[in-house]
């Protein structure tokens, strides 16, 4: 494109002077108008094309807001869920404490029987009273008796429990029979029995000096 002096330079070649001026501006002019006709057309397809974009982002949105919608249901579809089976296990848990408590005291009521001779034959140590399940100083003991070791009066402390493979069965039985000593001031002797012992833990019990007593063995 040509400046204004440039084109008025060539037409005056051709028109005389006033006329080249005129033609001039009129070119200028003409020129002008199609530039802002040539930008409008242009801005007219940029706000088509935000148009559709917003047209695409607000079905994306529906459908988002949709998938969201889904989503809050399921989550409380499945929370529900979550407290129903909580539910479930929590009456699992407490029948299966109550099987559990009811093969432990099992246990504990064939040990009253079988433990006299099994101590005696087995560790010089005879019962003088009847052996029972009670409670000390807020501590359920499974198994406490009395009973005389070579001329010294003792106390037993014992536990029970179907399978014992875990040392801190050790630890529970130990605090119990602190506390029997600090009471009756008189040598404790540590007992556990149970259905079945692992050999490592058969060993660790010899090292602490506890007693551990299978069931099959009396």
């Amino acid at each position: 494109m040509y400046t204004a002096p440039k084109m008025k330079e060539k037409l005056e070649r051709v028109f005389d002077k006033p006329q080249a001026e005129v033609l001039t501006e009129v070119i200028q002019a003409a020129y002008n108008d199609l530039v802002k006709t040539s930008d409008f057309n242009e801005l007219k397809e940029i706000v088509r094309d935000l148009a559709e974009a917003q047209k695409r982002t607000e079905t994306r949105l529906e459908e988002l807001a949709e998938a969201q919608k889904k989503l809050t249901e399921a989550q409380n579809k499945t929370e529900g869920e979550i407290r129903l089976l909580t539910r479930e296990m929590t009456k699992v848990k407490v029948e299966l404490g109550g099987v559990g408590r009811s093969i432990g005291y099992a246990l504990e009521n064939e040990a009253y029987k079988h433990l006299p001779s099994y101590l005696k034959g087995n560790y010089g140590i005879e019962i003088t009273e009847k052996m029972l399940r009670t409670d000390i100083e807020g501590e359920e003991i499974n198994i406490f008796g009395r009973g005389r070791r070579n001329g010294t009066e003792v106390v037993i402390v014992g536990e029970a429990t179907s399978r014992l493979s875990k040392m801190d069965k050790f630890r529970q039985l130990e605090r119990k029979a602190s506390l029997v000593h600090n009471k009756f001031n008189l040598e404790t002797v540590k007992l556990i029995i149970t259905h079945y012992a692992t050999p490592a833990i058969l060993e660790s019990a010899r090292q602490r000096g506890i007693i551990v007593v299978q069931s099959f063995e009396w």
